[in-house]
């Protein structure tokens, strides 16, 4: 019993499946390294702008972090373009947009919950 030729239809919809559960097994593993690249830049870059002193250049970490990942995430809006019959002006802005986005909504949930909590001021003389 071939159940293939029985319902030529199980096939395509097996096929479909495997296919999709590999694609879903990219995008999970696209999505992890991706995160780690911005966690890195958040992590070293102020470590090295305050190991060298941040009186001397006049340069803030979280401003260098931000705008670091920003360039990242505008070449990756470009690159994304390629894939779509879209600008690379509106892919590359929107992902930054995003991207600010959702470090204003993390800074903004952070700083409601350390309010919530009473935590005292946090100092951010590190950052």
């Amino acid at each position: 019993f071939d159940e293939y030729k029985e319902d030529p239809d199980k096939h395509i919809l097996d096929t479909a499946i495997v296919d999709s559960e590999k694609e879903g097994f990219i995008m999970m593993l696209s999505f992890c390294m991706f995160s780690v690249i911005p966690s890195t830049i958040y992590v070293f870059v102020p470590e090295y702008v305050n190991s060298i002193g941040v009186e001397d250049t006049g340069i803030s970490a979280s401003s260098l972090s931000i705008s670091i990942t920003s360039v990242i995430m505008l070449l990756l809006g470009i690159w994304k373009s390629k894939f779509f019959d879209s600008s690379w002006v509106v892919f590359g802005i929107e992902t930054v947009m995003v991207l600010l986005l959702c470090i204003m909504s993390a800074y903004g949930i952070g700083y409601g919950l350390a309010s919530a909590i009473g935590t005292p001021n946090i100092d951010t003389s590190a950052m």
